[in-house]
């Protein structure tokens, strides 16, 4: 049978992640905070944000960058 059985996990490296700017009206909210993308990316996986995905949060990007 394919998939996850309860209790395991599957681990794939190498993943191309996009974290893109919020568009609609009034939402703030960002996908990932950068200390997530920063354990992302030490995990081997690539992590592309869109300029400003994070401003309305409070994240701006030079914190994704560290």
């Amino acid at each position: 049978m394919g998939g996850c059985e309860s209790g395991e996990s599957l681990s794939y490296r190498g993943m191309k992640i996009g974290i893109p700017t919020e568009i609609k009206t009034l939402e703030a909210r960002v996908a990932f905070t950068p200390s997530a993308c920063a354990e992302l990316v030490h995990g081997g996986h690539s992590v592309h944000l869109q300029a400003g995905a994070g401003t309305g949060s409070g994240f701006p990007d030079e914190q994704y960058a560290a």
